[in-house]
């Protein structure tokens, strides 16, 4: 049995779920949540303000001493709206992972669709009807049409609890018009994705995360125990709101005093959504995003990895040369195993060159010329499920500067990496495409490789580089790049070729 913990940073909450496995479905032993808040401590320049960064790393170190024990791949973290789009976001997160103890994976949109999905479906693993979730979170709102375990349609759209509560109740007046520009706002950001998702269709809308939530516990404790979302409830809910005039006169049962400052903007989203989309009722449905972080970390040790997936189907969309990737990544991941040790590299490094290998030549789909700067593009922009926007800005790294000539200056380095490693890596990958630039399979190195102190050396036998002159001047210009690098790099040579 092995424990994980899933750590969900919100816009409007950050939630910790603990729990043990062996392959099969988690068993939850422990779960935490705070209100932080975040995207409400966004100031005018849209960055997150000291007071609110204060009450977000108060928590994280809380959550922080529970994982104390935990080693790195016990523990995913995701942060998501405001962590993508706050103009600090950078130190912010910097500080975060100080706090928590663990790296903090900032995550798409797309990303978070396909983990709330995910979460959803493992709650309800006997849903094989076409449906559709609405998950409205602080930041950002997923909408997701589904048939069973396959995603059909999802979208991300900028519209949360807290940022509309914020934008358009900012005074803390409830009156009819606040409301209806309010649903007018959030139909206009709805408009270019509803006739898509209508022409799908759905047998069932579910709603995910607390918002939901909420209004059903209202709409319950305002009219029939039993009755679900509808158009005429979230109705009687906006009278209720109206009659009150503020957010600060605000009485409903069922309405939680940490649920109240943000609930205005929650219900005029989803009167928008239930407008925009012709939804008849909604019911609000266990799991979500935090749900669906556990079930993919628990995938990540089995077949259950949807990255493998992601790389195939990705390496076949745009036509790579298979048996040529993975002479590649052979050949680099046998230098890191070399390496590794000398040069600090961690498992997690050894991943991103190994995918950075199999995707070095995607851009080729393109054109040849440049097609290091392509493959960077495509990876950089693609959705790649299972991915973070720092992984993929990794290995995007990684194959832009994969071949040809390297300027230091138009290198900006990985978040998720020093300069060190992302140097280190980077030789590697390209140690192992100038060895395979023939494109000939062969199962041997042509050398043997080695480290003394922090210096790999690699030793090739006697007379191999008067046979193979090109690959001697190819060499030749990466241990002089090695070298600018600060990269430690050198040949060993047999006595015909010294």
């Amino acid at each position: 049995m092995k424990t994980v913990a899933a750590v969900d940073l919100g816009s409007n909450s950050f939630h910790m779920i603990i729990a043990r496995s062996d392959g099969g479905p988690p068993q939850v032993l422990d779960r935490l949540r705070e209100r932080v808040r975040i995207a409400g401590g966004l100031d005018e320049e849209g960055r997150i303000d000291e007071a609110t960064q204060q009450r977000a790393f108060d928590c994280l170190a809380r959550f922080g001493h529970r994982l104390r024990e935990f080693s790195s791949d016990q523990v995913r973290a995701v942060g998501t709206n405001t962590f993508r789009s706050a103009r600090n976001a950078r130190s912010f997160r910097r500080r975060a992972e100080a706090a928590l103890g663990h790296r903090i994976e900032i995550i798409s949109g797309g990303e978070e669709a396909r983990l709330i999905h995910l979460g959803v479906h493992s709650q309800l693993p006997q849903l094989d009807a076409r449906h559709l979730i609405v998950d409205i979170g602080g930041g950002s709102t997923e909408l997701i049409v589904a048939d069973g375990s396959k995603i059909l349609l999802a979208e991300s759209l900028p519209l949360g609890c807290v940022t509309h509560t914020r934008r358009h109740f900012r005074k803390g007046r409830l009156t009819e018009k606040i409301f209806r520009q309010a649903i007018l706002a959030a139909r206009v950001e709805l408009r270019p994705y509803t006739a898509r998702f209508r022409e799908l269709g759905w047998t069932v809308a579910l709603g995910s995360a607390g918002t939901a939530h909420a209004i059903e516990r209202l709409i319950h404790s305002t009219g029939d125990p039993g009755e679900p979302i509808t158009r005429a409830g979230l109705r009687r809910l906006r009278d209720h709101l109206i009659e009150a005039e503020t957010i600060d006169c605000l009485e409903l049962p069922e309405l939680n005093e940490d649920r109240r400052p943000v609930i205005a903007g929650g219900i005029a989203v989803l009167s928008a959504i239930f407008k925009a989309c012709k939804v008849g009722e909604l019911t609000a449905t266990p799991g979500g995003l935090r749900e669906g972080i556990l079930t993919d970390l628990v995938g990540r040790d089995g077949s259950g990895d949807v990255r493998e997936a992601t790389i195939a189907q990705f390496q076949g969309r745009f036509e790579v040369d298979l048996a040529q990737a993975a002479r590649v990544e052979r050949t680099a991941l046998r230098l890191f195993e070399v390496a590794r040790e000398a040069w600090g590299l961690d498992t997690g490094a050894g991943a991103l060159l190994r995918l950075a290998a199999r995707l070095h030549e995607v851009g080729l789909s393109i054109s040849h010329r440049g097609h290091q700067r392509h493959g960077e593009y495509l990876i950089r922009c693609s959705e790649l499920p299972g991915f973070s926007t720092d992984e993929q800005e990794a290995i995007a790294f990684l194959v832009r500067f994969h071949r040809r000539k390297v300027r230091t200056r138009e290198m900006e380095l990985p978040e998720m990496l020093t300069e060190a490693e992302a140097h280190r890596l980077l030789l590697l990958l390209r140690l192992a495409v100038s060895f395979h630039r023939a494109r000939v399979e062969d199962a041997r190195l042509p050398f043997a490789p080695r480290v003394e102190g922090e210096a790999l050396q690699l030793c090739f036998p006697p007379g191999w580089f008067s046979r193979h002159p090109l690959t001697e001047e190819e060499l030749r210009r990466e241990l002089e790049l090695a070298s600018s690098l600060g990269v430690e790099v050198s040949v060993e040579l047999g006595a015909a070729d010294a």
